[in-house]
């Protein structure tokens, strides 16, 4: 638990310093404090503004966990590989970010679980463990339209 604690605060952590957003130390302190009990709401009934390159990016994390899909039994080696594509995407959607105020907030509150399940299948021993965390994983993916437009 420790040590999942402190892979989320080094993700929240290295999030931060990968946008280009004016007042980390602000978020830094809510995305850390309150990741696991903050639940992501619309923006006063309405979805958060996302950039072109950010909703690519999400596209591309959606499109990588749809392909897996198609592998019928898949082994513990090949979640890894899943969890490695999808944490090389979310480098490169972090790079890419552009984003700031309180949408820049929300997708990162968005973003939390995606990136703690994807770093959890790259070191993935259990099957039935790796299954939860892609059906988790799809749903999250999958609520982001619900979220951001």
């Amino acid at each position: 638990m420790i040590m999942k604690r402190f892979i989320c605060l080094f993700i929240s952590c290295s999030m931060l310093l990968a946008c280009n957003h004016q007042d980390h130390s602000e978020m830094h302190q809510d995305s850390t404090s309150h990741e696991e009990t903050q639940a992501l709401n619309l923006n006063n009934g309405m979805k958060w503004k996302a950039d072109t390159a950010t909703n690519q990016r999400i596209t591309d994390l959606q499109n990588i966990a749809d392909h897996f899909k198609t592998i019928t039994a898949p082994t513990p080696s090949e979640y890894q590989v899943l969890g490695n594509d999808m944490n090389n995407m979310l480098q490169k959607l972090l790079q890419e970010c552009k984003m700031t105020g309180p949408d820049h907030e929300a997708l990162h509150q968005w973003l939390t679980p995606v990136m703690r399940l994807s770093n959890d299948l790259k070191n993935i021993k259990d099957s039935s463990t790796a299954r939860k965390n892609v059906n988790d994983l799809d749903t999250q993916l999958k609520a982001y339209h619900t979220y951001f437009e």
